[in-house]
């Protein structure tokens, strides 16, 4: 519920100021997010809900790059990667630089390609399934 939720909040931002409409905010608010969710959300609430900075976009980044890194962790060590030391040492050689690196650095040091959501999509579907 929560991706789809960041989805249409980004999705209904993003539009609003890419086209820079404004008065549009309301609509594309209720509109975005009753599509991405399925359910009402009121015209009233579109500058409530709204965080600055795109922030929505920063919690689709950080679930995009935490399924990377699952992934990468299981197909390195494992399942229960989590029992296992080389896994840690792993994940403390990965983030030594602290929050120096934007999540796309590191995902590239993993292997990866940045904001690939095949893997997000992959974890989904297991439950799912």
């Amino acid at each position: 519920m929560l991706l789809r939720r960041y989805l249409g909040k980004f999705s209904y931002e993003y539009e609003m100021f890419s086209k820079a409409e404004l008065f549009k905010g309301p609509s594309l608010y209720a509109k975005n997010l009753q599509s991405t969710t399925g359910f009402v959300s009121q015209k009233t609430n579109w500058l409530w809900d709204m965080d600055s900075g795109f922030y929505s976009a920063d919690y689709l980044r950080a679930w995009i790059g935490a399924a990377q890194l699952k992934d990468c962790l299981t197909s390195r060590f494992g399942k229960e990667w989590f029992l296992n030391r080389k896994a840690g040492t792993f994940l403390r050689n990965l983030f030594s630089k602290g929050l120096q690196d934007e999540l796309e650095e590191v995902v590239a040091r993993m292997g990866y390609k940045p904001f690939d959501i095949s893997f997000l999509i992959k974890g989904y579907k297991e439950v799912l399934d």
